[in-house]
C-alpha cells in the first residue's frame, strides 16, 4: 500500500515535467506553491479533512491516483499555461449525448453525468468545451410559469482556456429554453467560482461537506451512505461542500 508522501510526491515529479520550465516551486509539508509568470497556485494535498480555509486548491490523495492527468490539466489553467480561444470567435449548439459523453469522460474532474441537453463550442470544427444542462423545475423563488435548470457540466478541452465560452453556451441554452434561471455547484476544493461570477452568477449558499468511501488499495471512492467498513481496506475522505451558484438573466 502506497503511503501518502509517496502518492504526493510521485504527483508533484509529474506534474513539473508538463509545467514550463521556468515555473517556480515552493514545497513544505503536503503543500506547494507554483509560481508561472504573475500566476499562482497554492495546493495542499490531503488523505482525509481538507483545512476549512485555504486559498487555493485542496486535492485529496485518492484523486492525484484515480484522476491525475484531469488534476494537472486543471492546476495548468490555473496557472494560465493553456492555448487561449475566444468564444466570441466560436459556434455554439446542441451537440447529441454520445459526443457529450465522451467528451465529459475525456476532460472533466467527475466525469459524464445524466443530462437532458447538451450544447458544444467549436473552433472550426474542433469541440473545445461543453455545458450539460437539466429538465427544467419549478422553484417557489420563480413566477409560476418559469422554470430552473441546473448546469450539470460544464469544462473545457484539455490545455485550453475558452475565454467567454461559458458565457457563450449560456446564452445559446437561454435562447432555446428561455430558463428563468440556471443554477450550478462549485465544488468548493477546487475553485471560489470566479469564472462564474465573472459570468454573472450571484451566490445562493452553500452545501454540507460531503464523505466518501475510499479503497485504500485501489483508491476508488464512492459516497458514503454510513455503511459499516472495514477500517484495513477503506478510509472516510470528506470535501468541503460546493458553491450554490444562480443565474438570473437579463430579460432586457
Amino acid at each position: 500500500m502506497r503511503s501518502p508522501e509517496k502518492i504526493i510526491d510521485h504527483f508533484i515529479k509529474a506534474l513539473i515535467k508538463e509545467l514550463p520550465r521556468d515555473t517556480k516551486t515552493k514545497q513544505e509539508d503536503q503543500q506547494i506553491l507554483l509560481t508561472y509568470q504573475h500566476h499562482k497556485c497554492s495546493i495542499h494535498f490531503f488523505k482525509e479533512t481538507p483545512f476549512d480555509k485555504f486559498k487555493g486548491l485542496q486535492l485529496p490523495i485518492d484523486l492525484l491516483v484515480t484522476k491525475k492527468e484531469k488534476l494537472i490539466s486543471i492546476i495548468q489553467s490555473k496557472l494560465h499555461y493553456t492555448r487561449k480561444v475566444y468564444g466570441r470567435q466560436c459556434i455554439a449548439r446542441r451537440v447529441e449525448t454520445s459526443v457529450a459523453e465522451k467528451f465529459l469522460n475525456d476532460y472533466h474532474l467527475m466525469s459524464f453525468a445524466s443530462s437532458a441537453f447538451h450544447y458544444g463550442l467549436f473552433d472550426s470544427a474542433e469541440l473545445i468545451a461543453v455545458a450539460s444542462f437539466s429538465k427544467g423545475r419549478k422553484m417557489n423563488r420563480l413566477q409560476e410559469h418559469q422554470r430552473s435548470f441546473e448546469l450539470v457540466r460544464f469544462c473545457c478541452k484539455e490545455g485550453m482556456t475558452v475565454i467567454g465560452g461559458l458565457t457563450k453556451l449560456l446564452k445559446c441554452f437561454a435562447d432555446e429554453k428561455d430558463p428563468g434561471d440556471i443554477m450550478t455547484y462549485v465544488d468548493k476544493q477546487l475553485s471560489e467560482g470566479d469564472s462564474y461570477l465573472k459570468c454573472g452568477y450571484k451566490l445562493h449558499s452553500e452545501t454540507k461537506k460531503q464523505e466518501f468511501l475510499v479503497n485504500a488499495s485501489t483508491f476508488e471512492r464512492s459516497y458514503y451512505k454510513g455503511e459499516t467498513f472495514d477500517p484495513k481496506k477503506f478510509y472516510i475522505s470528506e470535501n468541503l461542500g460546493n458553491l450554490k451558484l444562480v443565474y438570473t438573466l437579463d430579460k432586457n
